[in-house]
């Protein structure tokens, strides 16, 4: 409540970050949430297997792009806190540099362009 009546009282608006760009993070997510049995080997080894994997093509990586769901949750969120008057704009919460293909980081705007896109039009009903 308090930030959202500073951003009244000095006219300031957000970007809402609706997802996540660091991509050994979201391999770790993945790691950890699939993880069923007990860890032979550390999660950085693992996380670098997955790199290796996806260097030789073996992997997709836009299996580790989070879901649309995932975005959508996070920008209702903001939304609801802040009012869709002060939230302007909506993105990935930093660059796509780190992305491991061109392809990946193209999948992860395209999710977000549907989430912002689904988002508005819920707002005009």
């Amino acid at each position: 409540r308090q930030t959202r009546r500073l951003l009244e009282d000095t006219d300031k608006f957000l970007k809402a970050s609706v997802c996540r760009t660091s991509f050994d993070a979201l391999i770790k997510m993945a790691i950890e949430s699939s993880a069923t049995a007990t860890r032979t080997v550390s999660i950085e080894e693992e996380i670098g297997r997955v790199w290796r994997r996806i260097k030789k093509g073996e992997v997709d990586p836009a299996i580790y792009i989070e879901s649309s769901e995932v975005m959508m949750r996070r920008l209702s969120k903001v939304v609801e806190a802040f009012g869709s008057e002060r939230v302007p704009y909506a993105g990935p919460e930093c660059g796509l540099r780190g992305f491991p293909t061109y392809r990946s980081a193209v999948e992860c705007l395209r999710r977000v362009a549907g989430v912002v896109s689904s988002f508005r039009q819920n707002q005009q009903r």
